[in-house]
């Protein structure tokens, strides 16, 4: 099953330049922290998402993974949102909104769970005009988001800055 859903997004990819969608498929890593500065908190965050829709559409629906790993902290989350992606030549900039559906973690050593956190992401789009790179994006970009956890752990703020690569069609 994963094989087909595999080759389904591979083909929607290999429609966009002759359909008249836009969207892109997005993976990005970068640096994480608390907004609180805790210590023990800064980490990594891993990011992956994927956008499609009609050509004429300002907001393009989203699905993304996300994760943190801090020496105290981490987690795991799935998200939908809205992005939009303007490309004004090979230079370009995205904004995301997004909520998270579910979230599991640890945080000081104790399991997590969360839902409705929202994020918010915004950032540089650039795209490369050599022929033989023409669906690549690079993107470097800030997220903030607040998990909203279940739990005996208090509510958290985190901010990362990322650098990604995407690949699609932008507007």
């Amino acid at each position: 099953m994963a094989r087909i859903r595999a080759l389904f997004v591979a083909f929607l990819l290999l429609q966009l330049p002759v359909t008249g969608c836009a969207g892109w498929m997005r993976g990005s890593v970068g640096f994480a922290t608390s907004t609180s500065e805790k210590a023990r908190r800064p980490g990594v965050a891993l990011d992956a998402d994927v956008a499609f829709g009609p050509d004429n559409w300002w907001l393009l629906p989203d699905v993304g993974l996300h994760a943190r790993a801090a020496a105290s902290a981490g987690n795991a989350a799935v998200s939908a949102g809205a992005i939009h992606i303007g490309l004004f030549g090979p230079i370009g900039w995205y904004a995301l909104g997004s909520l998270s559906m579910l979230e599991i973690g640890s945080t000081d050593s104790k399991v997590s769970f969360g839902m409705l956190g929202p994020a918010a992401e915004a950032g540089l789009v650039i795209a490369p005009s050599l022929l033989w790179v023409r669906p690549l994006m690079l993107t470097v970009g800030t997220r903030f988001e607040y998990d909203l956890r279940f739990t005996s752990q208090p509510h958290e703020g985190f901010w990362s800055l990322n650098l990604g690569a995407a690949f699609g069609r932008a507007k």
